[in-house]
């Protein structure tokens, strides 16, 4: 295992000997990071990275550096040390993001995700003072049993749970959809909802009775929603709360409405609590 360091003060490119150290602020010359390597961005080397080839790294850490990463349509894996931003600015582009470890978003980082996927294996932890997370309408996909999803108040395009007995200890807000793939999810405290503004689909694997299925599905967009429900499937709470609608005078008011098979099975909780839901011809299954 070694440690490289960016020092790099001007704009230059990831794959190039120059660019990187093996000690903050010292020579360069060493070789390019591999998956055996520990990647440090800090104040020592404050010019802009910019990804030109594929990255595959054992851990990455941007603690006191200023410049600005580039992802450059190029796919980027973290293995088990995960990735750690406390500054600077990542962009993100064009390819996967894959976290075999935790992902700590704080401090001043302004993170703007990949367009493709950023999955993660541990706990994807968002806790800014300054910065801001964008999601680039791409997808965030927890993937590794035991997950975490500890995320207060940020804002996704499509979430997807694809991990058996992930737990989400925030409230998220997600605009476009939610899509329970596989596995099992739990609210483990009671401030953890999932906020769905877009759809909502659960597949046929995502059909897991025991008790970590009991995470909260709010359906609270101002606008028309869809419920895509494949036979197998069992969504674990599900409440509609329309109360942020404003339908104009003499107009069909915004709605839930239902697709895919019947019956949509719901494991424990099914609560309307404001608005419209439109089961559209398929029968409805609660706690069975």
């Amino acid at each position: 295992m070694a440690n490289r360091y960016w020092i790099s003060g001007i704009s230059s490119t990831w794959n190039n000997t120059a660019n990187w150290s093996n000690s903050s602020g010292g020579s360069g010359g060493y070789s390019v990071p591999n998956i055996n390597d520990l990647v440090i961005f800090d104040s020592n080397g404050n010019g802009n990275c910019i990804l030109d080839t594929t990255v595959s790294i054992f851990g990455l850490t941007v603690l006191n550096y200023t410049g600005a990463i580039f992802q450059n349509n190029k796919e980027i894996q973290i293995d088990s040390s995960g990735a750690f931003f406390n500054s600077g600015n990542f962009t993100g582009s064009g390819a996967d993001i894959r976290i075999s470890g935790n992902l700590y978003l704080q401090g001043s980082c302004q993170f703007i995700s990949t367009d493709s996927t950023l999955s993660c294996d541990g706990t994807f932890n968002y806790n800014p003072t300054t910065g801001f997370f964008n999601s680039n309408n791409g997808v965030v996909s927890l993937d590794a049993t035991g997950c975490v999803l500890d995320t207060t108040g940020i804002s996704l395009s499509t979430l997807q749970f694809n991990a058996d007995r992930a737990l989400v200890n925030q409230y998220v807000y997600v605009e476009d959809s939610v899509i329970l793939k596989s596995g099992s999810a739990r609210s483990i405290s009671s401030s953890a909802k999932i906020h769905i503004r877009g759809d909502l689909t659960c597949e046929s694997d995502y059909n897991w009775w025991n008790s970590f299925n009991d995470l909260q599905l709010w359906f609270d967009g101002s606008t028309y929603q869809n419920l895509e429900y494949n036979a197998g499937g069992v969504i674990p709470n599900l409440y509609i709360d329309k109360t942020a609608e404003t339908p104009k005078y003499n107009r069909e008011p915004y709605q839930v409405k239902c697709y895919g098979n019947s019956p949509v099975v719901i494991k424990n909780v099914f609560l309307i609590q404001d608005g419209t839901f439109n089961t559209n011809s398929l029968d409805i299954q609660v706690g069975i």
